[in-house]
């Protein structure tokens, strides 16, 4: 949509916008998830985005109400997280396994990535279950309904829709510096985190676009494009560390190998190191 057409809208009537649709998209979750459908990602996202609201917008909401909801929503996120991240991983593992050479494959490995993470997978979805037919799930529901319908907007919200791109402004430059770091030192923690305020920042963009028009989707772009080399990255250390304890759990046992699995580290390691090298020329267009 054109800036013109949005100039004359408040902060807080895109902010508003923006809730209501990740509202929706989370009542749409719960309902998919509770019908057993496969609807983790779409409602993590949901959340995240919700969380990005919170945080990168936050001068123009009320402060306890909003880090109230960002506690509640990072408590649900986490459920959702660990259930993704075991689904994710089978696949990734087995599919690497299988571009392995016949003879690079010692003993019954697909049957045990498989079994690690099927355990992993169902203590996550006993534990999702479990806090959805809680109590404090279903307030959790009940406070997004309320932000969608009526978020606690501050004073600032009155302000033109326009005054959402220093805050914008801001998320972004908190990237640059976490990333230079990160890329600079090698810390894998700093560049997690870089990654996490990559996403809030991207999403930040995602509400103020209909305001700030074509420059933003450009910016958009980017940290999509930056989201996935840094995510590729942190799905490769998060193998590695799984990878490691499927081989520590396997040398205990009599006649059994770990070799494949260094081999699959070995080649996560080379898709981390990969995806640093991509990070830097990411990281100079932000």
């Amino acid at each position: 949509m054109a800036k013109s057409k949005h100039g004359s809208r408040s902060a807080g009537s895109e902010i508003r916008d923006y809730l209501e649709v990740q509202q929706a998209a989370l009542v749409a979750g719960d309902a998919a998830l509770r019908g057993g459908a496969d609807a983790v990602h779409p409602t993590r996202v949901a959340t995240r985005r919700m969380r990005s609201v919170l945080r990168v917008f936050e001068e123009f909401l009320d402060p306890a109400r909003a880090q109230h909801l960002d506690e509640e929503l990072a408590w649900f996120a986490g459920l959702l997280g660990r259930l993704r991240d075991a689904e994710v991983q089978r696949e990734r593992l087995l599919a690497a396994l299988g571009a392995l050479p016949e003879d690079a494959v010692v003993g019954n490995v697909a049957a045990r990535i498989t079994t690690f993470l099927e355990q992993r997978s169902e203590r996550a979805r006993a534990a999702l279950d479990t806090a959805m037919a809680k109590r404090r799930y279903a307030d959790l529901l009940s406070e997004c309904a309320a932000w969608a319908a009526d978020p606690p907007l501050s004073r600032r919200a009155r302000k033109k829709s326009s005054a959402l791109e220093k805050a914008m402004d801001r998320a972004t430059k908190k990237v640059r510096r976490t990333l230079a770091s990160a890329l600079a030192t090698a810390d894998e923690e700093e560049l997690h985190r870089a990654r996490k305020q990559g996403k809030r920042a991207r999403y930040a963009a995602e509400l103020a676009a209909p305001a700030m028009g074509r420059a933003t989707r450009t910016r958009i772009r980017r940290f999509e494009h930056l989201q996935s080399i840094l995510g590729e990255h942190q799905d490769a250390i998060v193998a590695m560390e799984l990878l490691q304890r499927m081989a520590e759990s396997v040398s205990a046992v009599p006649r059994e190998s770990g070799f494949t699995f260094g081999v699959l580290y070995a080649r996560e390691l080379r898709s981390a190191t990969k995806s640093r090298k991509k990070a830097f020329s990411a990281a100079a267009k932000l």
